[in-house]
């Protein structure tokens, strides 16, 4: 092995285990695929353009619409009652509500902050088809 290839691959490790150790519980256990697991329409004539959305080990997400995506930053923290998680996009600020034994549920405060015309919004994390 020439020791540019053992260079590259200790600075490879040594990035994988700071950004593991970057992110706290809550948030590794939060991490995967989502898809709607229940929503509540404004009114019976609001269309609902249904989003998935992807929580990346790098704090990014994606949260993709039929014909639109948004992309930004996430973290998630624990306070005791509730587990909260930020999201950070074009100088906005929204948030869900981590839920389930292994927070594999997530409730939108506010879906109107996500551009989601609805009263009510939940994800569910699934395997990635």
């Amino acid at each position: 092995m020439t020791s540019s290839l053992k260079y590259f691959i200790c600075l490879l490790l040594f990035t994988c285990i700071i950004l593991s150790a970057c992110m706290n519980e809550y948030e590794r256990q939060a991490t995967g695929y989502y898809e709607v697991d229940k929503f509540e329409a404004l009114d019976s004539t609001s269309a609902i353009d249904l989003p998935t959305l992807v929580l990346n080990e790098d704090k990014t997400f994606v949260l993709s619409f039929k014909n639109k995506k948004i992309t930004g930053k996430w973290k998630a923290d624990d306070y005791r009652d509730f587990t909260v998680a930020d999201f950070t996009f074009d100088n906005r600020h929204a948030q869900g509500e981590l839920l389930g034994q292994h927070l594999e549920r997530m409730e939108i405060i506010n879906p109107l902050d996500f551009y989601i015309n609805a009263k009510s919004f939940s994800f569910k994390r699934v395997e990635k088809h």
